[in-house]
């Protein structure tokens, strides 16, 4: 009989196969544990910083546990055991001879994060840096950039500088998702942003960010052919980068003769921050706009603006307000204007 599907001989049946040696979940090798922890950080589209910050940390951590000033007899192979909170505390007192207060905490943070990792997905059954807290670190000095001196970085910049500093400081963009702009993402009345872990927002701007942008594409940028061509070009034609832009600012600074404050992308961000709390924005809003996880940031930006609330006192003060004649209140609704429909602008040749 002829058969349609040839099938392959049949093996003779193996002698019962060696199980292998059971290894202890705490035996198991620190750095494939960490291998798979940063593979899964990849996975969820954490940004590269991030994961490049877990990676050096365990690989700092790693490589001081086979310093025996250290950790004792010199190992070549940490295994999860080693991973406990006395030696987390150590490493962490040693890195504050080369890092400063807050590269430290942010080292020790993402050691924690990877601990907390590990009973989640089965390598351990506890966190074993639960109780390791996170070390002190004062709170970042924030220092804004004045309306005078922005001002001033864009009269003595270039087109392309004059564009970004406005859009910087008209939305708190980071200096990445400025330069990733698209054509296409330039709406009537908002921007389309892709931020950390490749998160999409809607970010608002303002009549003046939006004529600085009309006029350098109209007057300045090379035609469009193509609505995902980024937006903002170099004079050889290729797309502005972040490294790029903080050089142009730093050099716009010097010209300004900028003083007292560091000119950067960041802190225009910084700017946009506090000046947005200062107009009377909230802080939920804040947060959605600066595309933060949470409202950390954001209240270290309230704090920096609570010296203005005698000003605002003053004049939202009830019984001031009442003594000026104010008493009576107003009856008819106030109307929210009208948000445009967000269509994308057209600027295609």
């Amino acid at each position: 009989m002829t058969h349609l599907i040839s099938l392959p001989p049949r093996a003779e049946p193996s002698p019962d196969p060696i199980p292998p040696r059971r290894i202890h979940p705490t035996k198991r090798p620190l750095a494939g544990a960490a291998n798979d922890f940063l593979s899964d950080c990849i996975a969820r589209s954490l940004s590269p910083r991030t994961i490049e910050q877990y990676e050096w940390s365990l690989r700092s951590f790693s490589i001081t546990l086979t310093d025996p000033a250290v950790s004792g007899p010199a190992r070549t192979d940490p295994v999860l055991a080693d991973l406990t909170p006395t030696a987390a505390r150590a490493w962490s007192v040693g890195l504050g001879a080369k890092r400063g207060p807050s590269g430290v905490r942010s080292a020790v943070r993402a050691l924690k994060v990877f601990s907390a990792w590990l009973p989640r997905e089965g390598y351990m059954s506890v966190d074993p840096l639960a109780a390791v807290r996170l070390p002190n670190a004062p709170e970042p000095l924030i220092m804004p950039l004045s309306a005078g001196q922005v001002a001033a970085l864009m009269r003595g910049g270039s087109p392309l500088l004059r564009v970004a500093v406005s859009v910087l400081v008209d939305t708190g963009l980071r200096a990445s998702e400025l330069c990733g702009l698209a054509v296409e993402d330039v709406r009537e009345s908002f921007l389309r942003v892709v931020g950390k872990g490749d998160r999409e927002r809607l970010v608002p701007y303002g009549d003046a960010a939006a004529a600085e942008i009309t006029r350098y594409v109209k007057r300045v940028r090379p035609a469009i052919h193509h609505p995902d061509e980024r937006l903002l070009l170099v004079r050889s034609g290729a797309p502005l980068t972040p490294h790029h832009l903080a050089e142009l600012m730093r050099a716009a600074g010097r010209r300004a003769d900028v003083r007292g404050v560091r000119v950067s992308p960041h802190t225009l961000r910084h700017t946009f921050a506090i000046e947005f709390l200062r107009n009377g924005g909230g802080e939920l809003a804040l947060q959605k706009v600066l595309g933060h996880r949470s409202l950390d940031m954001v209240k270290i930006y309230a704090r920096l603006t609570e010296v203005d609330l005698a000003n605002i006192h003053v004049a939202a003060s009830p019984l001031d307000h009442w003594r000026r004649g104010g008493a009576h209140a107003r009856t008819t609704p106030v109307r929210s204007s009208r948000r445009s429909s967000g269509d994308r602008r057209d600027w295609c040749a």
